[in-house]
């Protein structure tokens, strides 16, 4: 420790480390700042001369254990909910002299088409993008960089309600599926590289039905590599691909958490190429959220529409709150010419 210039370690797991409390540091930097509660922070930084704390209080907030988010609890500890919420980050951040404090307003992961979306939908419209070229094959496999392929049309597109609270929904777990061997395909064709896959979903059960499905899929996509998580564990990752499985589809128009707008934040920029979100666009739509009609999200992202069994060729490009539009085998709506998109490898899919 002692010869060591640079340690690296977890906010609390920095507190095991042999030696640690005989040593000061001359600058402690702590990433993902306003994921980590006040006191998980102050481990590493009562050790350090400076500080720089790094991160966005517009996606997850540090997690709290079940006992603290029962207002039970709260009530018989005098326990105020927002504070609970609060983190040393977000406290220096509005407290600190201008001078002290920056904000980061250029992101270099996600292709302008994404990087702008998320700008739109969470940011006021003040994050810029680096330049960054689209995959070569992405106007063959789903039109533009951000796509949403809708479940409206598909049978038994609902979710369903496992043991623990928590949710699945199958029909997306095969679409998901018909979308990596799609994105497999291309990449075997056209890449040097294998792409790196990211697939999220808000619940547990919907994670472990996609995994599984991955597993037995493995041989059959040996041109990427596939990753399956929940959206909380993304955070700070990133991947090539995104393809987020929304789940939640229900007449009583109940979404969850997947109402969060940091939740979504987290959900929807991991991708550095491509975002493909799987779901029932009609259900979001009615229900709200930030994947609902006002959202930016909404406004410019292509929707396609598949409906069972149909020989047309759906191609459902953009939404106006209750407004579909399409067109048929071998016509050209002025809607698909404005976002530039093509006819997809999803067009004569048997949904079956």
């Amino acid at each position: 420790m002692v010869a060591s210039q640079l340690v690296a370690g977890t906010c609390v797991g920095i507190a095991g480390a042999p030696g640690i409390d005989d040593e000061a540091f001359d600058l402690c930097i702590v990433d993902e700042a306003s994921k980590a509660t006040a006191t998980e922070t102050l481990v590493p930084l009562v050790r350090a001369k400076g500080w720089v704390l790094v991160g966005d209080e517009k996606q997850l907030p540090p997690f709290l254990d079940e006992a603290l988010r029962d207002r039970t609890v709260q009530d018989d500890f005098g326990l105020d909910p927002d504070e609970l919420k609060q983190t040393l980050f977000g406290r220096l951040a509005r407290g600190l002299p201008a001078a002290n404090s920056r904000s980061l307003n250029r992101q270099y992961r996600m292709v302008p088409q994404i990087g702008d979306l998320i700008s739109a939908c969470f940011y006021g419209g003040t994050l810029e993008s680096a330049d960054r070229e689209p995959l070569g094959f992405t106007a063959e496999l789903q039109g533009s960089p951000v796509c949403w392929l809708a479940t409206d049309g598909l049978r038994g597109r609902g979710e369903r309600e496992t043991g623990g609270k928590t949710f699945l929904n199958l029909c997306e777990a095969r679409e998901v599926m018909r979308h990596l061997k799609k994105l497999n395909k291309a990449t075997a064709q056209t890449a040097d590289e294998r792409l790196h896959v990211l697939v999220l979903a808000p619940y547990l059960a919907q994670v472990s039905e996609l995994a599984r499905r991955v597993r037995q899929e493995r041989e059959r996509l040996s041109h990427l590599d596939v990753e399956v998580n929940t959206v909380d564990a993304a955070q700070g990752r990133e991947a090539d691909v995104l393809i987020f499985s929304t789940v939640r589809s229900n007449p009583q128009f109940k979404m969850g958490f997947v109402r969060d707008l940091e939740r979504a934040n987290v959900a929807l920029s991991r991708g550095k190429y491509l975002l493909t979100i799987v779901g029932d666009a009609s259900f979001f739509e009615q229900a709200g959220g930030p994947l609902g009609r006002r959202s930016p999200l909404r406004a410019t992202t292509p929707v396609y529409l598949h409906r069972e069994g149909a020989q047309q060729r759906w191609r459902i490009v953009t939404r106006s709150h209750n407004d579909l539009r399409h067109s048929t085998r071998g016509s050209t709506s002025s809607t698909t010419r404005r976002w530039g998109c093509r006819s997809s490898s999803y067009d004569s899919m048997s949904w079956r």
